[in-house]
């Protein structure tokens, strides 16, 4: 009887990766089909398109300014409408002008906290913690009142 590894259930749950995994528009394509993320934004090709089609993954064209060949490629087309909101907002490109945009960008694209962090650290000179854990007030350990 199989069953799932640690790291299979945290890819499945998590469907998150670092910016690296996407680097060029193959391998950001094979995130998408390989379920690490629900959302992809790259310039494609004819035959990059085929590979889509094939996996049943659906795309729209961004328009842009300069006229370039950008897609969002996706499984999520709530996110995907999101992001060619924030890109139409900037000429059909990808680029954030606050913190907030940028983090938005990342989680939409599926990056994981790290990579994020990194990115608008070197950008903003601010952290993004979205792991913030709240500090609860214990009751004073001898403090005991018994009955």
């Amino acid at each position: 009887m199989g069953s799932l590894s640690f790291c299979s259930l945290k890819q499945f749950i998590n469907e998150e990766i670092y910016s690296h995994e996407a680097t060029n528009p193959a391998n950001s394509i094979q995130t998408v089909i390989d379920s690490k993320r629900e959302v992809g934004y790259a310039q494609l090709n004819n035959n990059d398109l085929k590979i889509l089609e094939l996996n049943n993954i659906s795309y729209m064209k961004v328009p842009r300014v300069d006229n370039l060949k950008y897609y969002i490629f996706y499984t999520n087309k709530e996110k995907a409408l999101r992001l060619l909101s924030i890109s139409q907002m900037h000429d059909g490109k990808l680029q954030d002008e606050s913190f907030e945009e940028a983090v938005e960008i990342g989680n939409l694209l599926g990056y994981n906290s790290i990579s994020i962090d990194e990115y608008v650290f070197k950008r903003y000179h601010k952290h993004y913690n979205p792991y913030k854990i709240p500090i609860i007030d214990y009751p004073d350990i001898y403090d005991i009142h018994d009955e």
